[in-house]
């Protein structure tokens, strides 16, 4: 016996409170897909060393995916508005941003906060319902300076609107070619949203660069929001994937993760089009296999409820998920000690054993230092 709402039914003994719960989905970012079904261990994943040349310091940038959404305790000044916060959610301990190890002494400049558009960088002080960003804009005079020698950022995915979008397709079916907004199908507005967003990349690029002309700026992707495949009915997945997973059909969860791939596309193009120096760094290839309901173990949540209510968090990487980011990103600087290191199959080699917390027997003939299983780093 099951249930239905006429767009899709659900097994009988389904409580109705999680059918009918809004999806109220605090997205702070967006998707990509991966490739490879590659990645460390779900326990004890951690960074290797960051050898900066110097002590200096770190400027973490960014939208929800770098504060660290759903992952409590945040910083004082970041709590939800009703606690006296401005609702960053700057997570004090489990954002990547905070899981670095540095070689020589960083001062941390933690700036990214939940809901991050790219004129929050500079230009428009983001406010959650009226309260603004305790800190100002992201990047003020003060923080700018040529002793950064770092800056992170993950940026579009709340430009586009991944959040209202993944909302719009719970509802609405077939979601992709339904009126979505200013008359145009859901479709049509992601390809022109996607077009604006490179538009502003480009502008805020070279700002970044002229901002922190001595940094390595990294710009990270995003993973996918849905597995390539839906997870099998009642194994392993728990009531809410089981019950909801589906609230996007198939045709809807493949328009998603295409827009995923046309996010980080844009993302990517941008940072080669503006000339400044700036990396863009695919995680998605590593969380294949471990997005949310998948196969593999979640490390991105799917939709985490508190009290009866969708809570902060959804759709966004759980604790697993961020250390899996700073270790990313911690390789690539090892792997790619410059900007100009060479692209070549022996560096990506190297990459994917020093995510994969194997040793890399590859070395570049440049002499670049290889992080081993233990994170210290091959001299060559």
């Amino acid at each position: 016996m099951s249930k239905t709402d006429g767009k899709h039914s659900w097994p009988s003994w389904v409580p109705a409170w999680v059918v009918v719960i809004p999806l109220v989905v605090g997205l702070g970012g967006g998707l990509l897909i991966g490739g490879l079904v590659f990645g460390p261990e779900d326990e004890d994943i951690g960074p290797v060393p960051i050898d900066l040349g110097g002590p200096g310091r770190y400027v973490a940038l960014g939208d929800s995916y770098s504060a660290g959404e759903g992952l409590a305790p945040f910083e004082q000044t970041t709590q939800d508005i009703e606690q006296g916060g401005d609702r960053c959610h700057r997570s004090g301990s489990l954002a990547y941003a905070r899981l670095f190890v540095f070689v020589w002494p960083t001062t941390t400049n933690f700036r990214a906060c939940a809901g991050a558009m790219v004129a929050n960088v500079f230009d428009h002080v983001q406010d959650h319902s009226g309260v603004g960003d305790s800190q100002g804009l992201q990047v003020e005079p003060e923080i700018a300076g040529e002793d950064v020698l770092l800056v992170t950022v993950t940026m579009g995915g709340n430009d586009v609107g991944f959040a209202k979008v993944l909302s719009f397709c719970y509802s609405e079916e077939p979601c992709p070619d339904v009126t979505y907004k200013d008359d145009m199908t859901l479709r049509d507005w992601a390809a022109a949203r996607l077009e604006q967003l490179k538009t502003d990349l480009l502008g805020l690029y070279p700002r970044l660069r002229q901002s922190f002309p001595s940094a390595r700026i990294l710009v990270l992707g995003y993973p996918s929001l849905f597995p390539l495949k839906a997870p099998p009915l009642y194994k392993e997945h728990g009531v809410l994937c089981t019950a909801l997973f589906r609230r996007w059909t198939l045709p809807e969860r493949e328009a998603i993760r295409d827009w995923g791939f046309n996010l980080n596309r844009v993302i990517q193009e941008a940072t080669q089009a503006a000339n400044s120096g700036i990396e863009f760094i695919d995680i998605g290839s590593y969380f294949a296999g471990h997005e949310p309901c998948s196969a593999g173990g979640e490390w991105v949540r799917f939709i985490g409820l508190i009290n009866r209510a969708v809570r902060d968090g959804s759709f966004h990487p759980l604790r697993e998920g961020q250390a899996m980011m700073a270790r990313i990103a911690s390789c690539y600087l090892a792997v790619f000690p410059a900007a100009d290191t060479p692209r070549t199959k022996i560096t990506k080699y190297a990459m994917t054993g020093c995510v994969g917390r194997e040793t890399a027997e590859v070395v570049e003939s440049t002499g670049t230092a290889v992080p081993t299983a233990d994170g210290a780093a091959t001299p060559t």
